[in-house]
């Protein structure tokens, strides 16, 4: 809760919203571009909306990013839709309020290193949708997801968060029988076991190596 820190000692206003599993939070062209909205819990996957209902998945971001980097739409029948993947939490606050105080640096540097992070994570999920084969591109994914919250186990890798077929499917740009069919067929070649609970093991950590180092 680092943000939660300086801008307090900085008596600088802030929210902070909550966001539960599959909430969404919608931004269009007429989104307060004064805000800055920072996710400091959580994890967030961002979808582009077209008013003719063409979606186009983005990428997912997660605590350290922000979602003030898509705030600027200059197309005027699309929006922006962020929707929690697990329990989120998200501060907002003023651009303006920065203004009144005094040795602010250390903020800006900090705002600027969170759109570093961001586009760094959008230009990796761009790698991953280079893809065209469904079954690699979500075995990328989920190679992504262990390195960066996998927990290790004896000798397998776990996800500690649940994450549905039908949430794999809109954040990889494709739908829940093509991914149920994928998962069954990483489960038979014991690359993944997929539980009921909706999480994610990789049972192998010898051939997820082997995976990680084919696929980078």
């Amino acid at each position: 809760m680092t943000w939660i820190h300086q801008l307090s000692k900085a008596n600088i206003p802030f929210n902070v919203y909550k966001l539960n599993p599959e909430d969404s939070l919608v931004c269009s062209q007429i989104f307060n571009l004064d805000q800055i909205l920072i996710i400091i819990h959580g994890i967030i996957h961002v979808t582009h909306i077209y008013n003719n209902k063409e979606i186009i998945p983005l990428t997912i971001l997660f605590q350290g990013h922000t979602l003030s980097v898509t705030h600027k739409l200059y197309q005027i029948q699309s929006y922006y839709k962020y929707t929690s993947i697990n329990t989120t939490y998200i501060i907002s606050f003023s651009k303006t309020s920065l203004h009144k105080i005094k040795n602010k640096v250390y903020i800006y540097v900090d705002i600027l290193n969170t759109y570093n992070l961001t586009i760094q994570q959008y230009t990796i999920m761009k790698h991953i949708f280079i893809e065209k084969e469904m079954k690699y591109r979500l075995l990328k994914f989920i190679i992504f997801l262990c390195n960066k919250f996998g927990i290790i186990k004896h000798t397998y890798i776990y996800l500690p968060f649940s994450i549905k077929q039908k949430i794999l499917a809109k954040i990889l740009g494709s739908n829940t029988v093509t991914i149920n069919r994928i998962i069954k067929e990483l489960s038979q070649e014991l690359l993944i076991r997929y539980t009921y609970k909706k999480k994610i093991y990789i049972t192998n950590i010898y051939i997820f190596r082997y995976y990680s180092y084919l696929l980078k």
